[in-house]
């Protein structure tokens, strides 16, 4: 297959825009935010005459969805100070897992801010329905933001040069068949 010269200035062009533009993009990005990470899992202290661990492992599980309940009411954001963003998502059974955004660098304090509120409304919903909920365990961790600018460009650049090729060659293909087609009729 000959290369023409007009494929080459295609293929140049739409990769050089393809550059320019993820520059551009990249230029325009905000800073990776960093997050604090709080992993905790809830559990239930034994009630007396109970002595089904299924059934204390299953409470504690359906416990899950209240608390994950309580991030998302407003009152909870208020709450917090509306200082950072954060979310909450249950990982298995009655694991969950807390980011805090926003935290500045190697600081887990709004992950344990958050926790210690959610102990608080533990405290509260045990006093009121009787109930006797805990948290059984709870890690902190700090997660810096990052992202590299450089493998963003250049994957943006490989891939619109894989695409243009692609594209040629299929081209080429169409046109070449319609061509023969039209010598053998």
């Amino acid at each position: 297959m000959k290369i023409k010269k007009l494929h080459l200035w295609f293929t140049l062009g739409v990769v050089l825009g393809a550059f320019l533009g993820s520059l551009f993009y990249v230029s325009n990005l905000g800073e990776p935010e960093n997050k604090a990470i709080a992993f905790v899992t809830l559990g239930v202290d034994p009630i007396v005459g109970e002595n089904s661990s299924y059934e204390l492992h299953r409470a504690a599980e359906h416990f899950s969805h209240i608390v994950l309940g309580w991030t998302i009411e407003p009152a909870f954001v208020t709450e917090m100070g509306g200082e950072y963003g954060f979310s909450a998502q249950r990982q298995e059974k009655q694991s969950m897992l807390f980011e805090v955004t926003g935290a500045s660098v190697l600081d887990t304090v709004p992950a344990e801010q958050m926790l210690d509120l959610v102990k608080q409304r533990i405290e509260e919903y045990n006093d009121a329905a009787g109930a006797e909920y805990v948290v059984a365990v709870e890690r902190f961790s700090f997660l810096e933001g990052e992202r590299s600018e450089w493998r963003i460009i250049a994957g943006v650049t490989i891939l619109s040069l894989v695409f243009v090729v692609l594209l040629l060659m299929i081209f080429e293909n169409l046109y070449a068949s319609r061509y023969r087609s039209s010598y053998t009729s």
